[in-house]
């Protein structure tokens, strides 16, 4: 099955828009707390309420798994589609510009394969946002031009890692800079989008922070790994919900392997 093109620009045009209406909204929000002490604002249940019904109306064959919202599980569904109606809520929710509506595309073998990622107010080098764009089997695109990685991408010397891993890792090895930014959308993405950043390291995660930029990742010639250098994938518990409970880096093969013996979880040494 081959996705529409039509369609997916209909998906695109609800994307850009729910992410405009998110950053409105974002100065004046109603917080709440999830049973797992993360929150949650009604911007995220919209968008993920809106996203789910436009979803299922153009592509009713696949199937949906969103952060906010229960849906049917379509384990034989051509290809599915993986929902983080704000990637970075906590930050979102504080008024930090680096949040992002995500979707991940996987393949009927659960393969990341495409993604539409909207971050309204993070610009890379641009000051107009960002919007990243990759159809199952199409060409990356960024703000709607295609882009491929210029810069070498085998050193260590930048990585992304989330805000709570000085508590685990042990980077005494590590000689380079870490950067935070709140969203591991935006973390799993930069090291093919910002060109001094090379890698990322990211802590305990589900199927809707990986998804979306796992697929450009793969499509730019990098990967998401284990802390034991086995590739990442999408087995039936990470995609039934379980979160993935081990340390994960991102990046080129050779990025990855140098990083894995820099940086590591604390009780590895």
């Amino acid at each position: 099955m081959k996705l529409s093109t039509d369609s997916l620009d209909q998906l695109e045009r609800a994307v850009r828009n729910l992410a405009s209406r998110a950053a409105k909204a974002q100065p004046e929000l109603d917080i709440q707390t999830k049973n797992d002490g993360s929150p949650v604002t009604q911007i995220d249940l919209m968008v993920s309420t809106r996203l789910i019904r436009l979803i299922s109306s153009l592509f009713p064959s696949c199937a949906i798994i969103s952060e906010e919202h229960a849906t049917d599980h379509k384990p034989e569904a051509p290809f599915t589609f993986v929902i983080d109606p704000i990637d970075g809520t906590d930050v979102y929710s504080q008024g930090f510009p680096s949040w992002c509506v995500s979707i991940g595309i996987l393949d009927r073998d659960k393969g990341p394969v495409g993604a539409m990622v909207c971050a309204p107010r993070f610009g890379i080098a641009t000051g107009k946002g960002l919007f990243v764009r990759l159809d199952p089997g199409g060409r990356l695109r960024v703000n709607g031009t295609p882009f491929s990685i210029t810069t070498e991408k085998e050193t260590t010397g930048e990585v992304m890692m989330g805000s709570d891993a000085l508590k685990h890792m042990d980077v005494e090895g590590f000689a380079g800079k870490i950067r935070c930014f709140g969203s591991t959308v935006i973390h799993l993405l930069c090291p093919v989008l910002v060109d001094r950043v090379h890698g990322a390291i990211q802590s305990v995660g589900y199927v809707w922070d990986f998804a979306s930029a796992h697929a450009v990742l793969r499509a730019s010639g990098m990967d998401i790994y284990h802390a034991d250098g086995t590739p990442l994938t999408y087995s039936d518990a990470f995609m039934d919900r379980e979160p993935a409970r081990e340390w994960l880096y991102a990046g080129t093969k050779g990025c990855v392997d140098h990083l894995r013996q820099v940086i590591r979880p604390a009780q590895a040494r």
